[in-house]
């Protein structure tokens, strides 16, 4: 990479190095979204409840459980899963595919208005806004217990995100 550097004519000083540093760092949290987003849209396991009240766990399929009374079954694992943590076993299937809708549409909006700022402010002001954008919005995803606000955020997520396509791919 200091090849390619030194022939451009260009130097790498402190101030690459930190923004170099942050992006790589930013692509953590962007990869453990996406993985996370294959994993918690599945379905959680359920168990239901025998006449003594002792939860045993539902081998069959989960959505089977749709049709009955709410005090008659539960999930095992309440928190583990997005589908669990919000209630969405008994809605339609497209609600489980909103979260990586979302989070793309924010991404692809996000690579229209970086390109934008940054011909307004310059690339490194722009990467900081949108770094810190990022961090406050991965984290506001924890603390959200609404499922529409919890697709707001995720969707804000998408747009901070969505710069670094512009700014990895930028000369």
């Amino acid at each position: 990479m200091e090849d390619v550097i030194k022939r451009s004519g260009n130097t790498f000083g402190t101030n690459e190095a930190i923004i170099l540093s942050q992006l790589s760092l930013s692509a953590v949290p962007t990869a453990a979204i996406i993985f996370l987003d294959i994993i918690t849209n599945e379905l959680p396991k359920v168990c239901l409840f025998d006449s003594n009240g002792v939860c045993e766990e539902y081998l069959g399929y989960a959505r089977d459980v749709c049709g009955m009374d709410e005090l008659e079954w539960d999930y095992i694992n309440k928190y583990y899963t997005i589908v669990s943590n919000f209630n969405l076993l008994c809605v339609s299937t497209w609600w489980l595919m909103m979260p990586s809708l979302v989070f793309f549409l924010g991404m692809l909006l996000g690579c229209f208005f970086a390109g934008l700022l940054s011909d307004c402010l310059g690339r490194k002001p722009t990467l900081m806004i949108f770094l810190f954008g990022e961090g406050l919005f991965i984290g506001l995803l924890i603390l959200v217990d609404s499922f529409l606000l919890w697709l707001i955020v995720r969707f804000m997520t998408g747009i901070c995100i969505g710069y670094f396509v512009v700014c990895k791919y930028s000369s």
